[in-house]
């Protein structure tokens, strides 16, 4: 399992008072980023609480988010099944890319470098159970119906975020029985089996 996501700075502040929660929740929105991002441009733009904000913001160095390496990999390791996944992973499901959302949104028309992985190397292969499968998959149904009928034998379905109603979602599609049920059990089983 390939899990990809970008390096970037992470607000930490010791949460002993109402306030600190607050400011965490706010500096560190899971969801998208996007306001971390904007306040973080205000702030720094004032330089009065810039000294405050870099006493707080932390590195995450991220992880396998390299694409060009990842694609040297996988054609170096043929016998290698790789399961890509994760929020930069996804994220570039689209080929727009905006710098300030942590889960990419809005519509896209073609797709990035995922697709052509997933037709290039036959040892390639996506999982959509996270949360960054779900924003990826939900941000054009259209797009996401091409994309999981053209990767139908490459997309597993995990479990771990079944909150979500990825399985609803996916039925809702309407990709028909054969694409579910390989998308669903027999993607995973041939894999192992």
């Amino acid at each position: 399992m390939i899990h990809m996501e970008l390096p970037r700075r992470q607000f930490f502040i010791e949460k002993r008072y109402t306030w600190d929660k607050v400011l965490d929740k706010w500096f560190n929105n899971y969801k998208n980023g996007v306001t971390r991002y904007y306040t973080e441009r205000l702030i720094r733009s004032t330089a009065v609480l810039e000294p405050w904000l870099d006493d707080h913001l932390v590195d995450f160095a991220g992880y396998l988010y390299d694409f060009e390496g990842l694609e040297q990999r996988v054609k170096e390791f043929p016998n290698i099944k790789f399961i890509g996944h994760g929020p930069h992973f996804w994220n570039n499901l689209g080929a727009q890319l905006s710098p300030k959302h942590t889960y990419q949104q809005g519509d896209y028309q073609s797709f990035g470098v995922i697709d052509k992985l997933l037709n290039t190397y036959s040892n390639f292969f996506c999982d959509i159970s996270g949360y960054s499968g779900w924003i990826a998959l939900n941000r054009n149904h259209t797009q996401t119906k091409i994309f999981l009928s053209r990767h139908a034998d490459k997309v597993f379905y995990g479990t771990d975020n079944v909150f979500l109603g990825q399985r609803e979602f996916i039925k809702s599609l309407s990709l028909g029985s054969e694409i579910e049920s390989k998308i669903f059990y027999k993607n995973i089983v041939s894999l192992i089996f």
